[in-house]
């Protein structure tokens, strides 16, 4: 018999990767959710699918998806879809499921995943980390290299694209998805993204059902700014990535080196990056360190901070955490949650292009005097940040009483697997 869920209650979340193995945007939300659920009493069951296709098992070939599992921030094992009803059968003689958290449907089993959601009345969270429930690029870049707009997508409008064969198709497999909930509520980190999304979707669900949960909360004041008594120093803030300007990152970097200009150039993250004149500056932010970015960008006293996101953020951590240290902000008007905070807060430059940053960048004295406003202004930023409970909150008024709610699931969850009948736990060394 496996570990017994003790709490209580629990929910279960759906999602691409385990996020006990990755970083990403969506890890840290999901890893959030678990310790807020928790503290809270309620157990926290994430299943998410793995490549595993068509391996040997213990017990013969198998020709289906595989799953990891996760329960309360312990690794539990790789299951078949018959192996997950089992599970959720065995570890839920005391427990009672009071909701779906479906953070990403990226590399399941559509049938599985439509199995799950439809055969109970529990709520289903769907959760806007992305825009894959829209297009198969989830960042809604047009064959892979330009954001191609926050138009309703379509396919006369995405022809020539290399998205555009299987958008139809997509757009109905994701409909499909959310429409056999028997109550659907859409959780997005911004009201930029709920606009594009709804773009798309915006007659599918009510507006009533559709709410904005920003990751965090901010609290207090932080009232020093970075020093400008030597040469200006700018950073590139955590992911290294084409969707988030590093090849313009490194179109300014070669500019300044070209240029002999007074610039200290910094990169705050885990890339083994090596560019002539940046500065590494080795961060990995974790649940045991949740604000070593913010610590480290105070500590370096970075004046700008260069987020330059090709794709609209749907949140954007690192925008919260240049905040924090007062930096000011470079972005592009395309870069969605992090431009819609620049406007906000008054503490950056939203850039037509990146051309307008180069010729600023030109201009030592007027960028050091924008920086120099940008202080007197005293926007300052938050002292930190504490997780968003709202969701939990939802959760936990939107539960319901009648009995044998998940019984009915679990035995109806089993009869549907029950197709491939092959070994329950699957081991594998490499988790």
């Amino acid at each position: 018999m496996r570990n017994q869920i003790d709490n209580q209650q629990f929910v279960i979340s759906l999602s691409f990767g385990n996020y006990l193995k990755s970083d990403g945007g969506v890890d840290k939300a999901i890893s959030e959710q678990n310790k807020m659920f928790n503290e809270a009493n309620i157990s926290y069951l994430q299943i998410a699918p793995i490549g595993l296709e068509n391996k040997l098992c213990i017990f013969g070939k198998y020709n289906g998806k595989l799953y990891t599992l996760v329960q309360d921030g312990k690794y539990c094992g790789v299951f078949d879809e018959y192996g997950i009803g089992i599970y959720l059968d065995e570890t839920s003689v005391k427990s009672r499921l009071i909701a779906i958290f479906l953070h990403h449907m990226k590399k399941f089993d559509m049938e599985f995943l439509m199995q799950i959601i439809s055969n109970t009345k529990i709520p289903v969270y769907f959760f806007l980390h992305d825009y894959y429930s829209i297009c198969e690029h989830p960042n809604l870049l047009r064959n892979k290299n330009k954001f191609c707009g926050v138009n309703k997508k379509d396919a006369e409008q995405c022809r020539g694209c290399i998205y555009a064969d299987e958008l139809v198709k997509h757009y109905n497999n994701t409909k499909k998805i959310l429409n056999s909930a028997k109550e659907l509520y859409v959780i997005s980190p911004s009201e930029i993204c709920l606009q594009i999304w709804r773009k798309t979707y915006g007659e599918f669900i009510d507006l009533s059902k559709c709410l904005i949960f920003p990751h965090q909360k901010l609290y207090g004041s932080y009232d020093k700014f970075p020093q400008l008594c030597g040469k200006i120093k700018i950073g590139f803030i955590g992911k290294y990535g084409g969707n988030k300007g590093r090849y313009e990152w490194e179109k300014i970097v070669n500019y300044i080196n070209e240029k002999g200009l007074p610039y200290e150039m910094y990169y705050f993250g885990i890339s083994d990056l090596k560019l002539k004149n940046v500065k590494r500056v080795a961060v990995k932010v974790t649940s045991d360190k949740p604000y070593m970015m913010i610590d480290m960008m105070r500590k370096m006293q970075i004046n700008c901070a260069f987020l330059w996101s090709i794709c609209p953020e749907t949140y954007s951590y690192t925008y919260f955490e240049a905040f924090a240290s007062n930096a000011y902000i470079i972005t592009n008007q395309d870069s969605g949650n992090i431009a819609a905070m620049v406007a906000h807060y008054n503490n950056g430059r939203i850039c037509k292009n990146i051309n307008e940053f180069i010729e600023l960048l030109s201009k030592p004295t007027v960028f050091r005097n924008e920086l120099i406003n940008y202080c007197e202004r005293g926007n300052n930023g938050p002292k930190g940040y504490k997780i968003n409970q709202d969701i939990l909150q939802l959760t936990i008024n939107n539960q319901s009483e009648p009995e044998g709610r998940i019984n009915q699931f679990l035995k109806r969850k089993v009869n549907v697997v029950i197709k491939n009948i092959v070994g329950i736990l699957y081991a594998i060394k490499n988790r």
